[in-house]
């Protein structure tokens, strides 16, 4: 439910912009949301992307996977 509710979000943004190369056409939800003591948030609740990436490259190498599974949701499978 939440992955076609995602999927529909995905595009609806590809729908707004159809000829933007930087459109997301993939996501996945993470089990956690990004952790102060790991580094991904600043003292203001910022997230820190550099941190976050390290921390969850697994995650980032399916988004960018040729046959990423169910855990991505993908606009292009």
């Amino acid at each position: 439910m939440v992955h076609n509710w995602m999927r529909q979000g995905l595009d609806r943004l590809v729908q707004m912009s159809p000829n933007h190369v930087t459109v997301a056409r993939r996501a996945i939800l993470l089990a956690e949301p990004p952790l102060f003591d790991a580094g991904e948030l600043s003292a203001k609740g910022e997230i820190r992307h550099a941190q976050l990436l390290k921390r969850h490259v697994q995650a980032v190498q399916l988004l960018h996977a040729a046959n990423p599974g169910k855990s991505v949701i993908a606009l292009d499978a």
